[in-house]
């Protein structure tokens, strides 16, 4: 088995953990027997447990702010005029069906970025480049 399975394995292990104990209930060692591997090597490829958070919440918030860009990409992109009231609908409500528990989730991640460095950089840099892309994509809609 390579380190790239080894390394898939942990991180859908963690992912499923998540889903199933949240973040604050997820435990090394329980990502470790869902993967079929050790406690030392989830330590060798990502540190600590705030290294494998910081990956999977990292991948997971780049995932979540991937989909609502395409969302506003694609709609903007197959509009031949949008009005003021109609771009700031696109922003889904927070009680709009499956994005209401992406959203609760992002909070979720929020904070657990505040006490994990490393998911605090990753957000960082996500969120940095949403802006940026934001500001773009408002000056293309204008």
């Amino acid at each position: 088995m390579t380190q790239v399975d080894s390394r898939a394995r942990i991180i859908a292990a963690a992912k499923h953990e998540l889903h199933e104990v949240g973040i604050l209930g997820l435990r090394v060692q329980e990502v470790a027997k869902l993967a079929e591997t050790s406690v030392s090597l989830i330590y060798k490829y990502f540190e600590d447990r705030d290294g494998l958070l910081a990956v999977v919440l990292g991948d997971w918030y780049e995932e979540f702010v991937f989909r609502y860009r395409s969302m506003i990409d694609g709609w903007i992109d197959s509009a031949s005029r949008i009005t003021l009231e109609e771009f700031a609908q696109l922003s889904p409500k927070p009680q709009a069906g499956a994005m209401q528990k992406d959203r609760e989730f992002r909070l979720q991640v929020l904070a657990a970025a505040l006490e994990n460095p490393q998911l605090r950089h990753r957000v960082k840099a996500i969120t940095i480049d949403a802006h940026a892309w934001g500001n773009a994509t408002m000056d293309r809609a204008i």
